[in-house]
């Protein structure tokens, strides 16, 4: 008898340490994949003040003098793309993005996003912000619109860029300078990395639209006129 009653005991423990380390991957699970209740609940929780949303967004709607902008920089709707040169994903965006600077009343900005601060990927994006701070803006885009169509044929040595670099009117001595020792870029990128991640970001292209500070991230969309209608939507949730 006595026996039975310590085997019952052993089996309802080990239900209950089941039941826990369920419930316990479920929430985990849940808040991976940001469930729509698990959105409502943290939406919630910031409006009667037991999180402060703000916290990791703090600076990141101010447009920075190193940002890239497209489109109309005096515009309330700012669309930030962080994203990653060597990205097939945002290298197929661009020419939505583009079309949307081009016709809506917006500030497209461009930053970096990258899981490795090292690596081709990284060097790519060094380049890139050699280019923008030796011969400016529309060298920078005219440079990254290069890699994003010619990504396949770029090799992984940075160097292999240093004739486009001079194509778009950087100069070949400040080029090589600036991948070999610049430590402000090499900052730049990683701080946009990191506040892309700090964002939620888990995985290229992340974009945020902000409306009047009021920032929303959304996902990528392969057409344009999928992409506009899901940022049109959530700039109008952004509105009070």
């Amino acid at each position: 008898m006595k026996r039975n009653k310590i085997s019952a005991t052993i089996s309802a423990n080990r239900r209950r340490a089941v039941i826990f380390i369920s419930a316990i991957l479920l929430v985990v699970t849940l808040m991976y994949v940001e469930h729509p209740v698990v959105r409502v609940l943290k939406q919630v929780a910031t409006k009667i003040g037991i999180t402060d949303s703000s916290r990791t967004v703090v600076g990141m709607t101010d447009l920075r003098s190193v940002d890239h902008v497209r489109g109309d920089v005096s515009a309330d709707t700012m669309i930030i793309e962080y994203s990653d040169l060597s990205c097939i994903m945002c290298a197929a965006m661009q020419e939505n993005f583009e079309k949307i600077a081009r016709e809506e009343r917006v500030a497209l900005v461009s930053r970096h996003l990258y899981p490795f601060l090292e690596g081709f990927a990284f060097d790519r994006a060094v380049a890139a912000e050699c280019v923008a701070k030796h011969a400016g803006e529309d060298a920078f885009f005219e440079f990254t619109r290069y890699i994003y169509d010619n990504q396949h044929e770029i090799g992984e040595d940075v160097e292999s860029l240093a004739n486009q670099a001079v194509e778009v009117g950087t100069d070949l001595e400040h080029f090589r300078e600036c991948i070999s020792i610049d430590k402000d870029v090499r900052e730049h990128i990683k701080r946009d990395s990191e506040e892309g991640w700090e964002l939620g970001a888990r995985g290229t292209p992340y974009i945020v639209v902000v409306h009047k500070d009021k920032p929303v991230g959304i996902s990528y969309a392969n057409d344009y006129d999928r992409f506009l209608a899901r940022v049109k939507m959530l700039i109008g949730q952004a509105q009070p």
